[in-house]
This record gives structure tokens, sequence and C-alpha cells, in this order.
């Protein structure tokens, strides 16, 4: 195998791998707030004498968290952080422009996703007369789009420390390393 078609390989099993276990993380993670949710509201209803529920209620409210988080990560996390990183990198943005542009690409892809459930008829949304200069329509989706993105935001830095962070630590280490001046040779002891 050529080299240039190993260095392929490995820097796209590296970047399969970091999304793959950023992905891991956040719905690890959504699946233990939604654990300890439900651990809340059992002790809650416990102590207050209220009912407890149905016994299906944390399997099944752990299957939608992993599956909604999944969506989430497969729709809006890996686009957001793949792109914001190959134009970054194409671009020689520093770290913290990355984090700007990976949050102004999540925000337009939370409105390009609203935008498409908006063509469901299910998901449609009705005409009322409104004085602002902008159609009802238009305001609806920019709201559902701005509860998407507030709703989707806290994960957002997870995923981006998963995914881009480990590579930022070494060069971090790099970057401190080389500025550490080195001995040229150990004094003796003697």
């Amino acid at each position: 195998m050529p080299a240039s078609a190993l260095h392929f390989v490995t820097k796209a099993g590296s970047f399969i791998a970091r999304h793959v276990l950023a992905c891991a993380v956040v719905t690890g993670a959504a699946c233990v707030l939604c654990a300890a949710l439900y651990l809340l509201l059992f002790l809650w209803a416990v102590f207050a004498g209220g009912g407890i529920g149905s016994p299906a209620a944390l399997p099944l409210g752990l299957l939608f968290t992993a599956i909604s988080s999944l969506i989430a990560c497969l729709l809006l996390y890996f686009p957001a952080t793949a792109l914001a990183d190959r134009v970054a990198s194409r671009r020689g943005l520093k770290w913290w422009q990355r984090i700007l542009l990976g949050l102004a690409i999540h925000a337009g892809l939370c409105l390009l996703w609203i935008g498409v459930a908006a063509l469901f008829p299910d998901m449609s949304f009705d005409e009322p007369e409104t004085v602002f200069p902008v159609s009802a329509w238009q305001l609806k989706a920019a709201v559902r789009a701005a509860f998407l993105f507030l709703l989707t935001l806290p994960a957002l830095p997870v995923y981006w420390l998963t995914s881009q962070g480990i590579p930022i630590v070494f060069a971090i280490a790099r970057g401190i390393r080389d500025r550490i001046p080195m001995p040229r040779s150990l004094p003796s002891s003697s």
C-alpha cells in the first residue's frame, strides 16, 4: 500500500473512531441523566405517596433517550463538528474559532432540519394572521429551530470535546514541550 493511501486510511480511521466515541459518550451521558431523573421522580413519588408509574417507564425512557441522542449525533453534532473541523483546518483557524464555527453550523443545521420537518403534512405550520413583517410560518420555524438549538446545545460541547479535544490536548502538549528549554546535556554530578 502506498504511503499516501496508508496516511488516508489512518486519518479516516482516526476520524471515524473519534466520532463514534463522541456519539457513544453523548448517548451514554444522556442515558445516565435519564436514569437519574427517573430515580429522582421515583423517590419523589414514593415519599409523596403518589403512584410509581409503569414498570416499563424506565426501559422505554432509556430507549427513547438513546434513539433521540443517536439521531441528534448523526443529524446535528457529527455534521457540525466535522464540517467545522474541515473548514477550520483548511483556513488555519484557532481552536476557539472552530468552536464558534461549529456553533454557527449547528444553528444552521437546526434551522435546516426544522424546515425539512415542516415539509411533512403532520408537521406543517398553520398560517394565522400576524403583524410581523415575516409570515407566521417563518416565525414558527425560527422559534422551533431556536428551541431545538437550545435543547441540543448542552451536549454539543461534550461531543466536540470528545471528538476534537484529544488532538487539541496533544497539540497543546507539543506546544508546551516546544517552549520549555531543554538542556543540551545533563550536568555531571562530580
